[in-house]
């Protein structure tokens, strides 16, 4: 976790150099380099490949910056305490709606460990992970928002395909899922050995992560409008969590949810791009 408090105000954040990410809620980020990657799975690589994950095809993606570690209890809390549930501007339509029919103004809470300020927020639809990211938009100098299904797998898995992020051999040691039976998330970044090639943390397990995209056949196409905030549709998540087998950890592993869906093992990450 960054050493960083996350009490900071968010209205104080500011970018420490042009293009920078900002120094917002104690955000730490990384940065993955422009350039193309292997997107999806080829079952001679990996006899684990789904169907949904094929076929394994090369994407090309400008730079961007991604946080190190999922948003925490305490960071998401900020939104909270700020108004965030009750202004309108930070909701998509549907959101907004779903929102006036259901009355939430909290994550859902399952108590325990899953509360402490530490760990990743959990309880949160994709609804209310868009918000979030609207919210910080006002305060970052730069975009943020939920990474896409391809920013999310190239942070994940660098540029050679491997299996997990740290390698092709699955480690108990190096994330939170079922092997571990702790029935729980633990405190972001505790698995400094599950790192990334680009540094970033608990893309393996933890918790599912929500992404930008709707769920929708590969190959992957930017322009095809499955990027578009406003249409209707199952949401993809990735990652895997604490209470999915290893198999559901790997890197190119796509799962599609309800975007009104809230859970235990369910939060998010985001995704900081410079203003040009």
């Amino acid at each position: 976790m960054s050493s960083e408090s996350t009490e900071q105000n968010p209205t104080d954040a500011v970018a420490a150099a042009p293009g920078a990410p900002p120094a917002l809620l104690g955000i730490s980020w990384c940065l993955v380099e422009a350039g193309s990657f292997l997107m999806g799975s080829d079952k001679a690589h990996d006899p684990e490949a789904r169907s949904d994950e094929i076929p394994q095809h090369t994407l090309e993606l400008p730079a961007f910056y991604i946080s190190r570690e999922p948003i925490t209890q305490e960071q998401f809390h900020a939104f909270v305490e700020s108004g965030g549930y009750q202004e309108r501007t930070f909701w998509t339509n549907a959101g907004w709606t779903w929102r006036e029919m259901t009355g939430v103004s909290v994550p859902e809470s399952f108590g325990g460990d899953f509360n402490l300020p530490d760990h990743p927020v959990v309880g949160v639809s994709w609804h209310e992970a868009v918000a979030f990211c609207r919210w910080l938009v006002e305060r970052a100098g730069g975009e943020i928002r939920l990474p896409t299904e391809a920013e999310w797998e190239k942070a994940a898995r660098g540029t050679d395909g491997r299996t997990y992020p740290w390698g092709n051999e699955w480690g108990d040691s190096k994330a939170n899922t079922a092997e571990l039976d702790l029935k729980n998330t633990t405190a972001v970044g505790r698995f400094p050995e599950g790192a990334s090639p680009y540094g970033v943390l608990d893309m393996a397990g933890n918790v599912w992560e929500w992404c930008g995209t709707l769920y929708q056949p590969y190959p992957y196409v930017v322009n095809d409008g499955r990027e578009d905030q406003t249409a209707e549709g199952w949401r993809v998540l990735r990652g895997g969590s604490w209470s999915d087998e290893h198999q559901n950890a790997r890197c190119a592993f796509r799962y599609g949810f309800d975007p009104t869906g809230r859970y235990s093992d369910t939060g998010f990450r985001v995704v900081f791009v410079p203003r040009q």
